[in-house]
């Protein structure tokens, strides 16, 4: 029995020293600056996405997406009432998630809203923080390589703005970076440690 057990935990602890460990920690910080009112409208809450692309700029995964949800005023969406369909696809606001153009078209056209731990309310202007381990499913699966962080925020009766932020995966040493807009998107930290 004792010898059993032994050959159970050599081989277990085996498994333990073959297997690689890889962790890292990625903090993505975004401020949306104040913006000026039109006249009488207040200044919309913008759109914002934010997702990967690899070097050759092919898709390589979405990380968050903040948009006005069912229920909010048509002022925080994009265009009249009518400007576009409705359809199951884009219920309420995310029917306007394509004035957010480049993610739109990396990946956006492909989804149906809202996308569980993905979607979520827009945000007023401030400093916001996303946390993701390397364990999250949304880069557990992603290959070695070099990619860019992309940001893009776009609002009713504003610009479409998107900044990009380099960097390389797995994280093997401590990664900054920092990109800023100048209308749309104050500045964009990107942060991950092994």
């Amino acid at each position: 029995m004792k010898s059993g057990s032994h050959s159970l935990l050599f081989v277990a602890a085996g498994t333990l020293i073959a297997a690689p460990s890889f962790a890292a920690d990625i903090s993505i910080k975004i401020t949306l600056p104040t913006i000026e009112g039109n006249g009488f409208r207040p200044p919309s809450r913008p759109y914002v996405a934010i997702w990967l692309r690899r070097a050759d700029n092919g898709f390589a995964g979405d990380l968050a997406v903040w948009y006005q949800i069912e229920g909010h005023h048509r002022r925080e969406g994009f265009g009249p009432p009518g400007n576009q369909p409705q359809n199951s696809r884009t219920p309420g606001g995310a029917r306007w998630l394509n004035e957010v153009r480049e993610w739109w078209a990396d990946s956006g056209n492909r989804l149906q809203f809202p996308v569980d731990g993905l979607t979520s309310a827009s945000r007023a202007a401030g400093t916001y923080e996303l946390t993701f381990s390397s364990s999250d499913p949304k880069l557990a699966n992603l290959p070695a390589g070099k990619y860019q962080l992309m940001v893009e925020a776009a609002r009713e009766h504003g610009g479409d703005e998107t900044v990009s932020i380099p960097f390389e995966w797995p994280v093997k040493s401590n990664q900054s970076g920092h990109a800023a807009g100048q209308q749309e998107l104050g500045p964009v930290e990107l942060a991950l440690k092994p």
